[in-house]
């Protein structure tokens, strides 16, 4: 009967060890993913503002057509 307990016990530590590596790789990964989506927003503005810039430069090349 003893040697259930060290089991259980032992299983019981390598599963707080596992909650706690859990825990820190969802950090991080928020951290990854919160950093991306801002440079992601800064993208599309960035984009928007190319798309924005080449129509009108589209219209002048027509106009001076």
């Amino acid at each position: 009967m003893p040697d259930f307990k060290k089991k259980i016990s032992e299983f019981d530590v390598k599963r707080a060890k596992l909650k706690c590596r859990i825990a820190e790789v969802l950090r991080v990964n928020k951290k990854y993913n919160e950093r991306h989506n801002a440079e992601n927003a800064k993208l599309k503005a960035r984009i928007k503002k190319l798309e924005s810039e080449n129509v009108k430069f589209r219209d002048r090349i027509i106009k001076v057509k």
